[in-house]
């Protein structure tokens, strides 16, 4: 399982690496060219030396932005350090359960798309860095679907096109938010998943809940506490009533008490 999920770290950031450059190319040496390409066509010769300084500046602090990034990536990747946020979740495990049971909630665990992994006591997934996440099912308190729309228009008068974009998001109980970019059936599926095997986690976006979280998430916490004790009690009245009868009457035949 950890040499798995240090695959996939890997891959993620080395993905992220060639996403990163394809964004320089695109966002930032293609636009210096064009740009050049058009004062010199309007001046009808070379650009001036000050136009020039312009240019090349540009170019230069976007390319130092880009490269911090990339170096960030890169030793992140060569040092191992994407390792700590799943390493971090088997040592709490750890001191409750053995890596034994943590592998096998691992391999029995449902896949959501190529980014989601749930499992009866665990959630894995690639967080915005492309490296994986472990998380307890038991810290989240809240999961639900985000849409963000992007429309890209011309003066406000009509839209080119709009780029929507679905998030999985995942409230634990630091009210810290993991967002996880999926399919909308991908999150509907993984909702329903959690509504079976995660009946205390608050499930669905609802406008009180969001006001809930940024003025009272104490509140928030003490619900799904509440849900768990009530998921605990029911579990144990089912196994109670499940449990076999013990017949307590003893038979008494051949038995004799002479005095």
């Amino acid at each position: 399982m950890i040499n798995e999920l240090g695959k996939k770290s890997r891959k993620g950031i080395i993905k992220s690496i060639f996403k990163v450059i394809m964004y320089w190319a695109v966002w930032v040496v293609l636009p210096v060219v064009v740009a050049d390409l058009i004062i010199s066509y309007n001046n009808e010769m070379e650009p001036s030396l000050l136009e020039d300084k312009i240019i090349i500046s540009v170019l230069l602090v976007f390319t130092i932005i880009f490269l911090v990034v990339i170096v960030i990536k890169l030793v992140r990747l060569m040092g191992g350090l994407y390792k700590k946020n799943y390493m971090k979740a088997i040592d709490k495990a750890l001191k409750t359960m053995t890596m034994e049971e943590i592998e096998e909630d691992y391999r029995l665990a449902e896949n959501y798309g190529p980014s989601l992994k749930i499992g009866s006591k665990f959630t894995w997934f690639l967080k915005s860095s492309k490296e994986m996440v472990m998380l307890m099912n038991e810290d989240f308190v809240w999961a639900y679907e985000n849409i963000d729309e992007l429309k890209y228009s011309a003066y406000g008068i009509f839209t080119y096109f709009t780029i929507k974009k679905q998030y999985l998001m995942l409230v634990d109980r630091q009210n810290y938010m993991y967002s996880v970019r999926m399919k909308n059936m991908e999150i509907k599926n993984a909702l329903t998943q959690y509504a079976v095997c995660c009946k205390y986690i608050l499930n669905g976006y609802d406008e009180e809940l969001e006001r809930m979280r940024v003025k009272d998430f104490g509140r928030m916490v003490n619900m799904v506490d509440q849900r768990k004790r009530e998921q605990k009690e029911r579990e144990i009245a089912i196994q109670t009533y499940n449990r076999p009868k013990v017949d307590t009457t003893k038979s008494a035949k051949g038995f004799s008490l002479k005095l």
